[in-house]
């Protein structure tokens, strides 16, 4: 299961930090791009490899020190075949070196389409006898605000495979109270109040031998008080938090929605990591 996946990585690392592997050509240091055009081939070619690269470097040199990977689909979607190649080749790193990733994609949609969603993240297929290569991840991150029916393929793909989710709860953004916060008609409760207690009645389903879920919930670290208050209405749900450093969240604010022992969530640092890119050993 992969709240126990999790939990035992956190414990063997002895850290919370999930790394949000988000490449941008600007953070790629120049030396790479120039030793890859050295080598020929097409642009699409140079870009593949220089994404690959670079994703293999980053990883190697958080691997010991993170519970936990993002790669944000966004980052590797916007360059096209050569992106999704270099996501897809990040995630069987990830499987060889035992970190669980957690896919950045905040899907939601209905019908067909989410099932669709579901077997892209969590379901294998295969075509002519062979299995089509896919981004595997161990989690995902999804958008709840279409309705709640329309989560029922991914969970029921996590309770084939083992796999986890987090709902988005309470964001990081400054406009995430535009909606998250609005209140219920005739009612003190909010909409993300209505997400949360969601989160805590269907995460028994999913509960593992650590006592934590992996139903779990997105709670920004920019929001202290209110994740207190996530902690009480969500138990047993493991936080994926994100708005640590570059967003403004400090490090005391991002643990504010933790169990009192310390337990039940992950940090998410994306920026700072890769701004870390020019002191990363590229080679050829």
């Amino acid at each position: 299961m992969f709240i126990d996946r999790l939990d035992a990585r956190i414990t063997s690392t002895r850290s919370i930090l999930c790394a949000g592997l988000d490449p941008t050509l600007d953070v790629v240091p120049q030396e790479l791009i120039t030793a890859q055009v050295r080598r020929g081939g097409s642009s699409r070619d140079i870009l593949g490899r220089v994404l690959d690269h670079y994703v293999h470097v980053a990883l190697d040199a958080v691997a010991g020190r993170v519970a936990a990977i993002k790669p944000n689909a966004a980052f590797f979607e916007q360059f096209g075949g050569p992106g999704y190649d270099a996501l897809i080749s990040l995630s069987a790193y990830a499987k060889q070196l035992g970190i669980p990733m957690i896919l950045d994609a905040k899907r939601g949609d209905i019908g067909s389409t989410a099932q669709a969603y579901a077997n892209a993240y969590f379901h294998p297929l295969s075509f002519l006898g062979e299995p089509i290569p896919k981004a595997e991840c161990d989690a995902l991150t999804l958008n709840p605000f279409l309705g709640f029916d329309t989560l029922a393929p991914f969970l029921a793909a996590c309770r084939d495979s083992g796999k986890g989710v987090f709902l988005l709860v309470k964001t990081s953004n400054p406009g995430s109270s535009d909606i998250q916060n609005l209140q219920l008609h005739d009612s003190t409760r909010t909409v993300l109040d209505t997400v949360a207690n969601f989160v805590a009645k269907e995460g028994h389903t999913f509960l593992g031998t650590c006592g934590l879920s992996s139903l779990g919930a997105v709670v920004g670290a920019t929001y202290p008080g209110e994740a207190a208050n996530l902690r009480a209405a969500m138990p047993n749900a493991i936080f994926l938090v994100p708005g640590f450093g570059a967003q403004g969240g400090s490090a005391k604010s991002a643990v504010s929605g933790f169990t009192p022992s310390g337990r039940g969530g992950i940090v998410n640092m994306s920026r700072g990591i890769f701004s870390l890119s020019n002191k990363l050993s590229i080679t050829d």
